[in-house]
């Protein structure tokens, strides 16, 4: 079964769908359609459950996605090629390459350690905060 093509209309509903992420009034509204906001979300819903356009929806979406999806390619592509490049000559911007490569790829050992101190420090924070929750834990009690 062929599905029909979206009127020019109904392409700007798509497009503005997508743009504002997936609010039909909104994007009713943008398109041109009228009428009270009640109106334009039961356009919405009827726009969107017609089959040929939520099959353009769909593939405005995947469409969408892959070219995310290539960017971050492109990105460790220029990234690696960077890594490699500056070697030998500026080591530095080779391990700024290859350190955002790894968080990418969700690689984020590292990341700098906390010393005891600086632990020590956070609870400090923390017992402080601790604290003045009960006094207004206590002070509420009393009103």
């Amino acid at each position: 079964m062929t599905l029909k093509t979206p009127s020019g209309k109904q392409a700007l509903f798509i497009s503005h769908y997508l743009e504002n992420g997936r609010n039909g009034l909104q994007a009713a509204k943008s398109a041109g359609y009228k009428g009270s906001n009640r109106v334009l979300a039961t356009t919405a819903n009827r726009l969107l459950n017609k089959p040929h356009i939520r099959a353009a929806v769909d593939q405005e979406q995947k469409d969408i996605q892959e070219s995310i999806r290539y960017s971050a390619e492109d990105k460790r592509r220029v990234l690696w090629n960077i890594a490699q490049a500056q070697e030998t000559e500026k080591p530095h911007f080779s391990i700024l390459a290859i350190a955002e490569l790894n968080k990418m790829d969700g690689d984020l050992a590292a990341i700098k350690l906390k010393t005891k101190s600086e632990i020590k420090a956070d609870f400090s924070v923390l017992e402080e905060a601790r604290k003045r929750l009960e006094n207004l834990k206590k002070d509420s009690k009393n009103d």
